[in-house]
């Protein structure tokens, strides 16, 4: 009888979360792994200089490959989505990250969900597509604890829209 064996799928996808956690720390900041994964890896707490907790989180999904192949006509790298988890980041008022982990290189490129599906405008809609949908990451859109600070700024940016939306209702001090 064979027992069950560590695949590289598995060895890949643990050091992918890893990379991101690894970051996230150095930017100061902490982020939880989530255990039902639904379409979802990570959620990330933020804090102030000052040690502070800030209200809200941000999401994260990580993808992990051996083989990350740039796309020299556009200068991208293509990873194909299931059109499920679009239509959840999608819906999602807080910010989603997508992030690519090229085990290979050690290095992982990433991309907000809503601001690249906002840029496509009226050419996108998730009724108009497949059970897949291929995005492009920019190459120079490294995972680095200056990224992640730059996700806690645009979750930063969310809650104080949010927070002018609706008012003090929820947000007195």
């Amino acid at each position: 009888m064979r027992l069950k064996y560590r695949t590289r799928e598995h060895i890949i996808a643990d050091l992918s979360v890893n990379h991101f956690e690894r970051q996230t720390l150095f930017a100061g900041h902490a982020s939880e792994r989530v255990r039902c994964d639904y379409g979802y890896d990570l959620s990330v707490w933020t804090y102030k200089e000052s040690g502070e907790i800030e209200p809200g989180q941000f999401f994260v999904q990580v993808k992990a490959t051996d083989t990350i192949k740039l796309l020299s006509k556009e200068n991208s790298i293509a990873l194909r989505l299931d059109k499920r988890d679009l239509t959840l980041w999608l819906e999602e008022f807080l910010p989603v990250f997508l992030v690519l982990y090229d085990a290979h290189a050690d290095v992982a490129y990433w991309m907000c969900v809503q601001v690249y599906f906002g840029a496509l405008g009226d050419t996108f809609s998730l009724a108009n597509i497949g059970q897949t949908y291929t995005v492009y990451f920019n190459p120079q859109d490294i995972l680095d604890s200056r990224a992640i600070q730059l996700f806690a700024e645009y979750k930063r940016r969310v809650i104080s829209q949010r927070k002018s939306q609706i008012g003090d209702i929820w947000y007195e001090s």
